[in-house]
């Protein structure tokens, strides 16, 4: 099982709070292989919606629940690929600064 870092989830809930995402957090009886990610320097935070009756023909989520979860983990990812392709234009302006192939634009 896994053990979120308190800084990765307090990340999380702000930005679930900035755009007026319910949440609600805790511990739970079950769990998950979040830990795998984490040897390989990747950082890793269990997110999930709140079930009756867990993994039965009976299960039951509310679909705003669903819906929200799935709104975090878009602007998780959004925030994920701005953060990657700003990295990627400071290492190609570091790059042409260093006397790398300038483009014709």
């Amino acid at each position: 099982s896994h053990v979120d870092p308190p800084a990765d989830v307090a990340r999380v809930v702000a930005l679930a709070r900035a755009h007026h995402i319910p949440v609600q957090y805790g511990v739970t009886g079950g769990g998950n292989d979040a830990a795998v990610y984490t040897r390989y320097g990747s950082n890793a935070v269990a997110l999930g919606w709140p079930t009756k009756y867990s993994h039965s023909p009976a299960e039951e989520s509310d679909t705003k629940d669903v819906y929200g979860l799935s709104r975090i983990c878009t602007l998780l990812a959004t925030q994920s690929v701005v953060r990657r392709i700003r990295q990627v234009r400071q290492c190609a302006i570091v790059h042409q600064g260093l006397g790398g192939v300038h483009r014709q634009r």
